[in-house]
């Protein structure tokens, strides 16, 4: 026992630790503000979802300056706690990562996310269906969805008051709040308190017919001029009020300025969790709890029910009550603050990485297989890369309550997170194996990590999420005595659970995987393992910063790939895929390589409907008289878990500026295909349709000898004057206001600039903000031209996307405009290259014409956010 308790120290010290630290004095030191150069602060991002503010950790490093290009560091917290870095001088950790973010002038990135034990993923949806629950975001700016019992309840101000501050409790019942697996939320606060003792709270499945319920409060009373503030829980049964737990507790407004306080209360599988401001109260005593756990049980009736939010001897406001399912949100929840971050900050687009320890590496994994062209590297630390054998394995080796000494749960309840994740909390023993799991498990996806570079850190030892399959040694927590306060030790489980033998290798098998491929695909893998190490092993930031530091993203790889089992549409640089809805629980998975010089494209589908090839960002450049080839099949090797193709054909768009004369011949297999009947040509897109892969289809499109001249000059702006003008363009802000219009060297469909328009924010309305080509000449007057180009856009709302042409006579008289909209303003708006398409008429009399890229928006609106446009042409058609 001593030598198992001797090897078990290393976890004990980098698990428990980092978790305690949330309790040593001086862990407070996190303002809520601005973002400032040299500490870590709190500051909100919002959710484009639902509105929720989203807090997450902030360090800018030493001697930040706006004006430069700073790499992100995106660092994701463990399960059920908030980010270590802080300003606490006592916490190891955040000191070796303000150290390691200065010396390279890094941001540090920590989301929180609605919920501490989301493993970053998207769960499913319970809008409906037999999980169904509540999704309620109430402004409560009126009465007409709530029900009194007892108060005197008023809605005024857009917010709810309950006004009689005698001492019993008053409740105001949600309608329509039914439901069992869910997280309340509700901002409140306290006008006045005439005696010494005030509580506000919510109760939580509540039963209509009896009122029975739990009911969680913050309280606080007065005794000779000293107040003490405390956390409750209590089960209402008959009547009654039980305590389960009361803790001290110093609640209070995040900012002295601001008098609201967040309280939320979630409950899933039976287990019931507070916070208050987001940060999360421990209800368990000190000598009971485990690093595994703040919350608490709640097995007894009511096992459902209906939400209120109650008073008690004040005069209390509310505003903003949330009923929701929060495991739905893990992944967007984060992204939207990279987004934001990246919009809020000067971020180098092409140095953003990920890491984390235990849930923070399953999410380092998540964030990686599914964003190629975003992420530029992940680091995961004893992360789970199979979530399907690992649910298995976790309720084989860590039963529930197996008596004195062990603890009763020892599985951190990673097994009921992931399944109120997958829909499955009310199906004991049920298998996770669901499209959703696997498409957020790294070893069913492997193939997304083309371009990614990952550095897997993971101890041999590691029980929780196994990485080796002989011989583990499985942990638990243990008593040593029956003294009370006695400590917990982490102990090897008794026989049958420990030694134990698995499967899969979560760290290194994947490793080997993607070792394996680099021979043959763009894929790159770094492993540090230790054989003493368990779960808490990790290896000093300033070595993952050195990996992070070597890599930086290829904005035009010449192999893309992309697999998913249950994403509609999926989309890894300048390839994207529909997957095939017929295909059941079956992957869809296509790779594509392309071979500039011999303008050759390679891809390999499976269950793939549509597959679109951009051959400009892909970098062809295809001449007048060229010829370009696409091969198509259906061999799709390497892959981790082979995939059964169910459509065998694929419908193939390729997306270029093509020729705007005739004379472009088509061909697949060498047979002559006929424009209008076996393809169509709409814009830049030239579609194929229903091509049938029981072999190897070769595409060949054979571009005409002539070619129109592109009007515009430095159309991939790639040119730029000594004082950041771009020649051949100007901005253009009409109606007034400000408005951030750049050439941009971070972002580019092709060559290494594009221009970008950011956070349009007019004096008068309606208006237009956006950049305007010199004036051409030339033009004739009656004949035809088509505008193309691309356009990409992130965060953007309240505006619209339009190109337009502006015609003018030979006085310089402005004769007509000829516009598209691209994209209509609706909610926000983010998404790779996008091309766009505009045939226009020269009117009578038009000698000129300028181009317009632009944002637009109508009277009462101010956009926010990014659109960039890149390699843009204006043709006269024939």
């Amino acid at each position: 026992m001593e030598k198992i308790r001797k090897a078990a120290w290393p976890v004990i010290f980098l698990v428990v630790a980092a978790l305690a630290l949330a309790w040593l004095p001086g862990c407070e030191v996190l303002p809520y503000q601005e973002p400032a150069q040299g500490m870590a602060v709190r500051y909100d991002f919002v959710s484009t979802v639902d509105g929720l503010n989203l807090p997450c950790s902030i360090f800018l490093p030493s001697g930040y300056d706006p004006s430069r290009s700073y790499p992100l560091w995106v660092e994701l917290h463990a399960l059920g706690g908030i980010p270590l870095i802080d300003n606490n001088w006592m916490n190891i950790f955040s000191n070796s990562m303000k150290t390691v973010a200065n010396n390279n002038q890094w941001i540090i990135l920590s989301p929180w996310g609605r919920n501490l034990t989301s493993f970053y993923i998207d769960g499913v949806n319970k809008d409906s269906g037999p999980n169904r629950e509540p999704n309620i975001v109430d402004d409560m700016s009126s009465l007409s969805s709530w029900t009194p019992v007892g108060g005197s309840w008023s809605a005024a101000g857009g917010v709810i008051r309950q006004s009689d501050p005698s001492s019993s409790w008053k409740e105001l019942v949600r309608k329509d709040s039914h439901g069992k697996d869910y997280a309340v939320r509700v901002r409140f606060r306290e006008v006045s308190r005439p005696g010494d003792v005030s509580a506000v709270g919510v109760n939580l499945r509540r039963d209509p017919a009896t009122g029975d319920c739990y009911h969680v409060d913050l309280y606080q009373e007065t005794v000779n001029g000293t107040t003490s503030k405390y956390v409750r829980l209590f089960r209402l049964s008959g009547g009654s009020w039980n305590l389960i737990y009361q803790t001290p507790y110093e609640w209070g407004p995040l900012t002295p300025g601001d008098p609201w306080i967040n309280l939320r209360v979630g409950t899933y599988a039976g287990y019931l969790k507070v916070n208050v401001n987001d940060k999360p109260v421990n209800l368990q005593p000190g000598d009971d709890c485990t690093p595994y756990g703040d919350g608490r049980d709640t097995p007894e009736p009511p096992a459902a029910g209906e939400v209120s939010v109650c008073s008690y001897g004040a005069v209390h406001e509310f505003d903003e009550l949330r009923v929701q399912n929060e495991h739905q949100y893990g992944e967007r929840d984060v992204l939207d603050c990279i987004l934001q971050a990246m919009e809020k900050f000067n971020i180098d687009e092409d140095r953003v990485y990920v890491s984390g320890l235990s849930m923070g590496g399953t999410g380092a994994y998540v964030l990686g297989i599914h964003n190629p062209g975003l992420v530029t590297a992940v680091s995961p630390n004893a992360g789970a890369s199979d979530l399907v054998y690992d649910y298995i394995w976790m309720r084989e080796h860590f039963p529930r309550n197996y008596g004195y000494p062990y603890a009763d749960v020892n599985d951190a309840r990673v097994p009921d997170n992931w399944a109120a994740i997958a829909g499955k909390e009310d199906e004991p023993g049920a298998s996770l194996d669901t499209p959703l799991v696997r498409d957020n498990s790294a070893r069913y996806v492997l193939e997304n990590l083309a371009n990614m570079p990952i550095r897997i850190v993971q101890g041999l030892n590691d029980s929780n999420f196994p990485n080796q399959c002989q011989n583990l040694t499985v942990m638990w927590w243990k008593r040593e005595s029956t003294t009370p306060g006695d400590r917990w030790w982490l102990v090897e489980a008794p026989p049958p659970y420990s030694p134990a033998t698995a499967e899969f290798a979560n760290g290194g098998d994947i490793h080997s995987l993607l070792t394996a491929w680099s021979s043959v695909g763009p894929y790159y893998s770094e492993y540090n393992t230790s054989p003493w190490g368990g779960h808490g092993f990790m290896e000093p930031y300033d070595v993952t910063a050195a990996f992070f530091r070597a890599q930086a993203r290829n904005r035009q790889p010449t192999q893309v790939a992309y697999k998913t089992y249950d994403d509609p549409v999926s989309s890894s640089y300048w390839m994207t895929m529909r997957r095939y809805a017929g295909a059941g629980e079956e992957a869809a998975l296509a790779r594509a390589g392309v071979d500039r010089s011999a303008a050759t494209v390679q891809a390999h589908v499976r269950n793939v409907e549509e597959l679109t090839l951009d051959l400009s960002w892909a970098g062809l450049a295809l001449e007048p008289g060229s010829t370009v080839t696409v091969r198509l099949d259906t061999d799709t090797d390497p892959s981790a878990v082979p995939v059964a193709d169910k459509l065998g054909r694929t419908d193939l768009v390729l997306v270029h500026a093509w020729p705007a004369v005739p004379g472009m011949r088509v061909r697949l297999d060498g047979a002559l295909l006929t424009p209008g009947v076996d393809y169509g040509l709409e814009g830049v897109r030239l579609r194929v349709p229903g091509i049938v892969l029981g072999r190897q289809r070769t595409l060949t499109l054979e571009l005409p000898s002539q070619a129109q001249a592109n009007l515009l000059p430095n159309p991939g702006f790639e040119e730029v004057n000594p004082d950041g003008s771009v020649p051949g363009w100007k901005q253009v802000v009409l109606s007034g206001g400000s408005v951030r219009l750049e050439d941009h060297d971070k972002m580019s469909h092709a060559g290494v600039r594009s221009l970008r328009v950011k956070d349009p924010a007019p004096a008068g309305s309606p208006y237009t903000c956006g950049w305007r080509s010199e004036r051409l000449a030339g033009v004739q007057a009656g004949a035809g031209y088509a505008l193309t180009g691309s356009y990409r856009t992130r965060l953007l709302r309240g505006a619209s996307v339009r190109v337009s042409v502006y015609w003018y006579g030979a006085s310089g008289n402005l004769l007509a405009t000829g516009t598209a909209v691209v994209e209509e303003a609706a909610g926000y708006s983010t998404h790779d290259w996008a091309p766009f398409h505009l045939r226009v008429q020269a009117p009578a009399g038009a000698v000129a014409a300028e181009v317009g890229l632009e944002t637009v928006g109508a009277t009462g609106t101010s956009g926010k956010g990014s659109v960039w446009f890149d390699d843009v042409q204006l043709c006269r058609l024939p």
